[in-house]
């Protein structure tokens, strides 16, 4: 059963990659949010969606995703940078503080795409 929910899981998240590649971010959206009903605790899901949101100025939505990737997995460090990125690209959510210790763990994580 649960490898079934697992690849139930998968095949709505590469459905919502695939949308994603093409543009259609709220048809990914929609994809990704089946997978993580599917799978609930699938960070890597929660992530996309938070940039699928991000591209389509939904700043609220996008840092709640991300937030949620990392209370699921907290050595995800590509969450954190996201999160960070997103915070301090969005003024408007008065975030800088949090955006300079989002960026710190993403750095103490080893993210790749700082280096």
């Amino acid at each position: 059963m649960a490898n079934n929910i697992k690849t139930d899981a998968q095949v709505w998240f590469d459905k919502g990659m695939t949308l994603f590649k093409q543009g259609l971010y709220q048809e990914a959206i929609e994809a990704f949010e089946q997978s993580i009903r599917i799978n609930p605790d699938y960070a890597l899901a929660y992530c996309v969606l938070g940039t699928a949101y991000g591209n389509l100025n939904r700043y609220l939505e996008e840092v709640e995703a991300y937030k949620q990737a990392i209370n699921i997995d907290p050595n995800y460090a590509e969450a954190y940078y996201n999160l960070g990125v997103a915070y301090g690209n969005y003024g408007n959510l008065n975030c800088s503080q949090e955006a300079v210790e989002v960026l710190k763990q993403s750095i103490n994580l080893d993210f790749v795409h700082l280096m």
